[in-house]
């Protein structure tokens, strides 16, 4: 049985559900479902994914490390 991923939510309008998915280049990319926010999130760093292309080690980490 796979763990279910604890995600907060948006920093932005905060009552938007969060959506975790994979881009282009296959960076992490997190997405407020609130249709009246709608904020698309990345987060930059050491972890070449491709080349001239970064993210963060851990992007689920950084967007869950921020207080609510």
């Amino acid at each position: 049985m796979k763990a279910k991923i604890k995600i907060k939510p948006c920093p932005f309008c905060g009552m938007g559900t969060i959506k975790m998915y994979h881009g282009v280049n296959d960076i992490t990319f997190f997405l407020c479902q609130n249709k009246e926010c709608s904020a698309l999130v990345s987060f930059g760093g050491s972890k070449q994914v491709d080349k001239g292309v970064v993210e963060a080690d851990d992007p689920l980490k950084n967007w869950n490390r921020r207080a609510l």
